[in-house]
C-alpha cells in the first residue's frame, strides 16, 4: 500500500466500498447506477458518480478480483510514470468520464447505466498506448503485445458481464480515450494509422522538398530529411500517449484548490493577561542595573586602593 499513488488509492478504495455496499445489503443496487431519465438525473445526482465504481457483477469473486486488480495495475502505472502530476491525471480522469457521460444520451433505448467497464476500458486504453511496445501476459497468463490488452479487455467484459454490449463492453471508455490521445498527440490516432498505413500502403518518404532563397533571390528546391521517417508511423498511429493533455485554466485552478488545502495559516497567539513587567532578551540587563554597577565596582575599587593612581613608567 506505501507503494500505491494518492489518486489510484482513492479510486480503489472508492470501488471496493462502493461494491460492497449492495453485497451487504446497506443500499439497493439501483440507487447506485446511472438512470438516464430527467427526473432521475437530478433527484439521483450520485449515481453519476457511484456507478464508475460499482462493479455489478458479484456473484463469482474471481472476475471481481481481476477488476480490482487491472485497476490497480494500470492506473497506479499511469499516475507513477506517465502523468507527472496528481492533478494531470485527475482531469484524465474527469476528461474521459464527461466524455463517457455524454456519449449515453445518444443511446435513449438504454436508460440504466454503470460506467465501471468504461473506467476500465479508457484506463486500460491509455496503458495500452503509453506501453505499446512491450510484450506482457495478460493477467499472468496469455502472453500478447501491450497494444492488444483493451481488445482483451472487451472480451472479458463481454464474457463476465450481462446486458446491452454498449453498456456492458466498455466500448464509451475506449472512445472516450480515443478522443483524448488524438487531441493529446495531435493526431488521428491508431485507427487512421492503420488503414493508413497498413492497408493502404503508404510509407513515408525519407526525404521532403523544401524550397530556400539564394543570395540572388531566386528559389532553389533542397532535399531535407523528413523528420517523421525516423519514428516510422508512431506520430500518425498516437502511440506512446503523447504529453498528458492539462490546459492552463484546469492548472491554475487545481494550483488555487491545492495551495488552498496544503497551506495552514498561523494564527498569532493573542495573550489576554496583564504585563508583569517589561520584556528582556535572554542576557542583557537593564540600563540603571547597568549604571549601578558600574559605580558599585567603582566605589570598592577607590575604598580598596588608595593614593594616586601613576601610569606604568611614569616617576
Amino acid at each position: 500500500m506505501s507503494s500505491m499513488q494518492p489518486v489510484t488509492k482513492t479510486l480503489l478504495t472508492l470501488t471496493i466500498g462502493i461494491t460492497l455496499l449492495p453485497v451487504l445489503n446497506v443500499v439497493p443496487i439501483y440507487s447506485l447506477i446511472f438512470v438516464n431519465i430527467k427526473p432521475y438525473v437530478f433527484t439521483q445526482w450520485w449515481g453519476v458518480v457511484t456507478s464508475f465504481f460499482l462493479i455489478t457483477n458479484t456473484s463469482n469473486p474471481l472476475p471481481v478480483l481481476m477488476r480490482i486488480y487491472a485497476l490497480y495495475s494500470h492506473s497506479n502505472e499511469l499516475e507513477t510514470a506517465h502523468f507527472m502530476r496528481p492533478q494531470q491525471f485527475i482531469y484524465y480522469l474527469l476528461f474521459n468520464s464527461i466524455m463517457v457521460l455524454l456519449f449515453t444520451f445518444y443511446f435513449p433505448w438504454n436508460l440504466s447505466w454503470c460506467f465501471e467497464p468504461c473506467l476500465q476500458m479508457f484506463l486500460s486504453y491509455t496503458w495500452s498506448n503509453v506501453n505499446y511496445n512491450k510484450q506482457i501476459r495478460f493477467y499472468g497468463i496469455i502472453p500478447l503485445p501491450a497494444k492488444y490488452s483493451c481488445l482483451m479487455e472487451i472480451i472479458l467484459n463481454l464474457v463476465f458481464s450481462s446486458g446491452d454490449f454498449v453498456a456492458s463492453s466498455g466500448i464509451l471508455g475506449l472512445a472516450s480515450a480515443y478522443v483524448y490521445h488524438c487531441l493529446a498527440t495531435h493526431s488521428f490516432g491508431p485507427i487512421y494509422g492503420f488503414f493508413n498505413y497498413k492497408l493502404l500502403g503508404r510509407t513515408e518518404k525519407p526525404y521532403i522538398i523544401v524550397k530556400s532563397k539564394t543570395l540572388n533571390g531566386k528559389f532553389k528546391e533542397m532535399q531535407m530529411p523528413n523528420p517523421d521517417f525516423k519514428q516510422g508511423s508512431n506520430n500518425n498511429y498516437g502511440y506512446g500517449g503523447g504529453a498528458p493533455l492539462y490546459p492552463q485554466w484546469f492548472n491554475k485552478m487545481s494550483n488555487l484548490v491545492w495551495n488552498s488545502l496544503v497551506s495552514t495559516k498561523e494564527k498569532p497567539l493573542v495573550n489576554t493577561s496583564k504585563k508583569a513587567g517589561h520584556g528582556r532578551r535572554l542576557g542583557s540587563l537593564p540600563a540603571q542595573s547597568s549604571t549601578s554597577a558600574r559605580s558599585n565596582a567603582a566605589a570598592s575599587a577607590s575604598a580598596r586602593f588608595k593614593g594616586e593612581g601613576r601610569r606604568l613608567g611614569d616617576e
